[in-house]
């Protein structure tokens, strides 16, 4: 339908311009936030691996790949930020936030993660004005824009919006390539793959399942005049694209996949498992190849998921998976609005005759959730962000389909008023979903609809309301309420001896006191060593992550209970990850 320019009711450069502002005021929307955020648990790591990407020969960890951490390290380095790395990645990781201005250096590594938004607003964009029309490009970045875990997503040096981007940016690239088999098309789905998999590691898995997705949806044929042989050349430019661009990502590196000098966590048992096959698997193992560090991360990736990951779902505490994860993380985080529009344009994709193009976003989004949902590893609602854009294009493609057939009269009703009434809701829940958003400022990231009720704690934590964010906004409370000492057990990463606290000291498991205490929702929620602290009526709520009590007992139950486990004062917190997961009791600041 919206191949004919009749339908359209608006241009081209016009569409254009209003996704432009639209983007503009999703960056104000997030800068507004980079004052308020302290650092989450993952910034420090993600921005280590940017700064020794930039400042050393070789990109040296293989948790993650390099192309997000490259751009959130450019604004650090650039301002002038410099350490001597050492052998504790946290440390080094604090001490490139702490070299500068705190605030400045956190700001300019945040404001790497806007490229990403762009570049997903852009693919957004581009995708519906070319099979849809401007009007449903226009409705899709709107849309996009106006989810809150996008918004806070970006507005943090984390890698999930990187993968948001370059998978939609693959999708279209793909289905581009599958319309027109020539040279340049191969050439962008191979730069397009090249960069989704220097996004994350996940999208070895992602990829493939959008694919056979857009396959299935788009009943793809051979085209006619397109010998076998021209295809399989366009295959070959598109290795050869996406092998240089991952190359590159990892500094043309050579080297052995099995390199005992440094460990690859799980990885490691993963590779030494293989290497048992025989003499023959260990040498193709220890043979050198291009960018070694690119495999060594996927054998940490398959580890880590054969291990599982400890989680936090439903009220309980579990290693593993659940195939209702990330379903019921997307219904919670998700405004209510924008469900009731995804649910009402899958059925109109499905029920009325749209272009074939239309079934691609709605199967690569059952095909990249069904993947994540078999994952093992279910540690927030982040690692399926990149199904937000492939959301928003659903979500566009449906009103467009009622708008445009409420405008030329081409109804599946007889009623008259249903073409009026149609449009009347869809701008009223639009409008809806605008101000859900809208209201859920400046907690982007924490962000709960009303399905998951007045104590979304009970349902998610991990990354989803808790991600050690809200430590300056305990500073600022503390201070308003002139508190002088504290308790205080924290979940995250930052360096609390330089936060402006006041003299504080680690509130160990079962140890109970009187005083002010302050502990992240993380840790109360995870840690039964904590569960004393639900029976007083909490003080603040700070942010959404951190609970702040006043503990007025007797004294015979101000005893302090710690086995001999805990004696060198540091202690094991549920659930962490595997670099933050110890506390070390700090000294009294004074």
């Amino acid at each position: 339908m919206t191949d004919d320019s009749r339908n359209w009711i608006i241009s081209v450069r016009c569409s254009a311009m209003v996704a432009a502002a639209l983007v503009v005021i999703a960056v104000i929307r997030i800068s507004a936030t980079y004052s308020i955020y302290s650092q989450t648990s993952d910034e420090p790591y993600h921005i280590l691996r940017g700064y020794l990407w930039l400042t050393r020969d070789k990109y040296v960890h293989t948790l993650h790949p390099p192309l997000a951490p490259i751009a959130f390290a450019i604004g650090p380095v650039l301002f002038g930020a410099n350490i001597h790395p050492t052998d504790d990645k946290q440390n080094d990781g604090n001490a490139i936030l702490h070299s500068l201005d705190y605030v400045k250096v956190l700001t300019r590594a945040r404001m790497g993660n806007l490229l990403f938004l762009f570049l997903a607003a852009a693919i957004v964009w581009g995708w519906c004005c070319e099979y849809y029309g401007p009007f449903c490009a226009v409705v899709a970045v709107f849309i996009f824009t106006m989810i809150p875990p996008v918004l806070g997503h970006s507005g943090l040096a984390t890698t999930d919006m990187a993968i948001s981007a370059t998978l939609c940016m693959s999708i279209w690239m793909f289905v581009r390539w599958l319309d027109r088999c020539a040279p340049q098309q191969s050439i962008a789905l191979g730069i397009a793959l090249g960069l989704t998999l220097l996004s994350k590691f996940s999208a070895v898995a992602f990829l493939p399942a959008s694919c056979i997705a857009v396959l299935i949806a788009m009943g793809w044929r051979p085209h006619v005049g397109v010998t076998a042989v021209r295809r399989a050349i366009q295959i070959f430019y598109i290795c050869c694209v996406t092998f240089i661009i991952v190359w590159i990502g990892y500094r043309c590196s050579i080297g052995s996949i099995l390199n005992r000098s440094s460990p690859v966590l799980t990885g490691g048992r993963v590779l030494s498992q293989f290497a048992r096959f025989g003499h023959s698997a260990r040498q193709l193992l220890e043979t050198p190849v291009p960018a070694p560090e690119f495999f060594q991360g996927l054998a940490t990736l398959v580890g880590k998921n054969e291990q599982g990951h400890a989680s936090y779902f439903l009220g309980r505490t579990e290693k593993g998976g659940n195939l209702a994860f990330f379903p019921v993380a997307l219904t919670i985080k998700t405004p209510a609005a924008f469900l009731f529009i995804f649910m009402v344009s899958i059925g109109v994709i499905l029920r009325w005759k749209v272009p074939r193009t239309g079934y691609v976003p709605f199967a690569c989004f059952i095909g990249v959730l069904g993947i994540a949902a078999i994952s093992r590893i279910n540690i927030g609602l982040r690692h399926v962000l990149p199904l937000y854009p492939i959301f928003s294009v659903c979500c566009a493609i449906g009103i467009n389909e009622i708008w445009m057939r409420s405008i030329r009269y081409n109804w599946p009703v007889l009623n008259r008023s249903s073409p009026a009434c149609a449009r009347v809701l869809i701008v009223s829940t639009i409008l809806c979903g605008t101000l859900e958003s809208v209201w859920s400022h400046p907690d982007y990231l924490p962000f709960f609809n009303v399905f998951a009720g007045q104590q979304p704690e009970d349902i998610l934590i991990v990354s989803d309301l808790d991600w050690g964010q809200d430590l300056d906004r305990l500073v600022t409370e503390l201070k308003r309420r002139s508190i002088r000492r504290l308790y205080i057990c924290y979940f995250g990463t930052a360096d609390l001896n330089k936060h402006g606290l006041p003299e504080f000291e680690i509130l160990l498991p079962r140890q109970k006191v009187d005083g002010y205490v302050a502990i992240s929702m993380r840790l109360l929620k995870t840690n039964a060593g904590y569960d004393w602290l639900e029976k007083h009526p909490p003080l603040a709520r700070i942010g959404k992550s951190i609970v702040l009590f006043h503990i007025d007992s007797t004294p015979s139950e101000a005893t302090f209970l710690r086995s001999a486990d805990d004696s060198s004062g540091i202690i094991q917190m549920e659930n962490a990850n595997p670099v933050s997961a110890l506390v070390r009791k700090s000294p009294k600041s004074h």
